[in-house]
């Protein structure tokens, strides 16, 4: 059986992680690999992805999914939303490792893209 965690839940494993020695960037680097996963298996590389972030930490999860997905030749995008000045300093890492890699595009393109992967709010 798969489980699946509340909010709650799932801020103490990243509060216990963090608490262990697991920097912030490290664990959004593992999520953004997951996603990848998922969309490796099952979409070809003719997808189009479009990946919209908020300035959050879940946003530079969205970031680095972009990112990663670019560096194994996949047509990744970016659309960032939300209010810039509430970015978190790991955001603000994951867009300056991305900067050279990924396009950031305008609301109006976002029908262009068959896949969106939504990395606006996380468990904040």
């Amino acid at each position: 059986m798969n489980y699946a965690a509340d909010s709650k839940t799932m801020k103490e494993i990243d509060s216990f992680s963090i608490n262990y020695g697991m920097p912030s960037l490290v664990l959004m680097e593992r999520a953004a690999y997951s996603v990848c996963e998922e969309i490796i298996k099952n979409e070809s590389k003719k997808s189009s992805i479009l990946v919209i972030c908020g300035y959050g930490n879940n946003g530079g999860d969205g970031i680095a999914i972009a990112r990663i997905l670019r560096e194994f030749g996949y047509y990744a995008d970016i659309l960032m939303v939300g209010n810039s000045q509430k970015r978190t300093e790991d955001n603000e890492k994951q867009e300056k490792i991305a900067k050279k890699l990924v396009n950031y595009v305008n609301k109006s393109k976002i029908f262009e893209y068959n896949i969106i992967v939504d990395a606006i709010f996380g468990i904040g």
